[in-house]
């Protein structure tokens, strides 16, 4: 009786620490795309298929979700803004830590997300690197800048949805990257585009 009782406490004990370890790499599920209704006679919409993207693709669209999450959380000051070089580089990773150093100059903290959908890789080209333009729509609507009393610096016409372009390469040794963002002309719901 006492062995299986010892037993069941190790195993309950490796169990937990198995699940708690925190794990070396970081990843970020990948988010399938997003489906849009397709109008059929009837009046139930069906919808499209997902498209099947290259492992190129998936691995930038990766990168680009992974880039999300690591910029809210460094801006909520809940992770090391040394974390901003884990996903980005280039003027995406320069811009980033600009703005990080300004918000914490000027006594401003960051609420909220920057959220992310409708993401859409392009063909991958290579260049210097294997590079992968990938079409977003970027929603700013929940993510406040405060200043020392509480009062959100951003404009409300700062407070928007708006396309962009997020180009995203490969270091071969390293993986993929965010390197920069420019505004996109595709439309996104709610941006008035």
């Amino acid at each position: 009786m006492v062995t299986r009782v010892v037993v069941a406490v190790t195993s309950v004990a490796v169990l937990c620490l198995v699940g708690c370890t925190p794990s070396v790499t970081e990843t970020v599920s990948p988010t399938p795309p997003a489906t849009s209704p397709v109008a059929t006679s009837s009046p139930t919409a069906t919808p499209t298929t997902t498209p099947e993207w290259s492992a190129e693709q998936q691995a930038a669209v990766n990168a680009v979700e992974k880039w999300y999450l690591i910029y809210n959380e460094a801006m909520r000051r809940e992770r090391d803004p040394n974390d901003l070089a884990r996903a980005a580089r280039g003027t995406a990773l320069t811009d980033a830590q600009v703005a990080y150093n300004k918000f914490g100059m000027a006594g401003l903290t960051v609420e909220g997300d920057i959220t992310i959908s409708e993401l859409m890789p392009g063909d991958p080209v290579a260049k210097e690197r294997q590079t992968v333009l990938v079409r977003l729509c970027e929603d700013m609507t929940k993510w406040s800048v405060l200043d020392s009393d509480g009062n959100d610096t951003l404009s409300l016409d700062s407070k928007v949805v708006r396309p962009l372009v997020i180009t995203v390469e490969d270091w071969p040794e390293d993986g993929w990257f965010v390197t920069s963002t420019t505004g996109g002309e595709q439309s996104c719901a709610g941006s008035g585009s």
